[in-house]
């Protein structure tokens, strides 16, 4: 067939994949917007992500929530669409802050880091979220028709003074506190 129109209708000029004659099946059935090609999915591909850090108190300040990402070969984090990256379908990226590529952990693979608005993200957890283990999700698309998806999982604390996150405040959270004294906030 042909396929000049496009449109709900097929009433509107202009190509859109789907035929604008019907395709007639057998006597009884007809496909009056039949497709131009096979149909096939969108390719999506397992991303590897890490969330810094691997523990969250919900009342210690900060501005961010920063993420690495990779990808795995023959993909690079270079492709990524930043502006379509979402941590759990809820949460855009903070363009106001730099993205960066690197080698974060060292391991031969470039990575990406990201910045979240990490009040976007406390709020999206205390309305989902029903335990101190919380599984985040993350995803977005190369420049072309690859989706991308990872996932990470990070514990959670209310509590004041509560470092590593394990529901109480003893001296392994002074240590922790110690050990990171006169980093930045982007360091992990």
């Amino acid at each position: 067939g042909i396929d000049l129109y496009s449109g709900p209708y097929q009433n509107e000029t202009g190509s859109d994949g789907i035929g604008d004659t019907p395709y007639v099946i057998d006597e009884n059935n007809q496909d009056n917007y039949p497709l131009m090609n096979p149909w096939t999915p969108i390719p999506r591909i397992e991303a590897t992500i890490d969330i810094r850090s691997q523990t969250l108190n919900l009342v210690s300040k900060g501005k961010w929530i920063v993420v690495y990402i990779e990808l795995p070969e023959p993909f690079n984090v270079s492709y990524i669409d930043v502006s379509t990256v979402m941590l759990s379908e809820a949460i855009p990226v903070d363009v106001r802050t730099p993205m960066e590529f690197g080698d974060y952990d060292n391991d031969t693979i470039p990575d990406l880091m990201l910045k979240f608005n990490r009040t976007l993200v406390i709020e999206h957890i205390l309305g989902h979220a029903h335990s101190r283990n919380v599984t985040l999700v993350l995803s977005g698309s190369l420049h072309g028709f690859v989706t991308f998806e990872g996932v990470d999982t990070i514990t959670v604390s209310v509590l004041i003074g509560d470092v590593n996150c394990d529901g109480k405040v003893d001296i392994s959270d002074v240590v922790q506190a110690l050990a990171s004294y006169g980093s930045k906030e982007d360091e992990p």
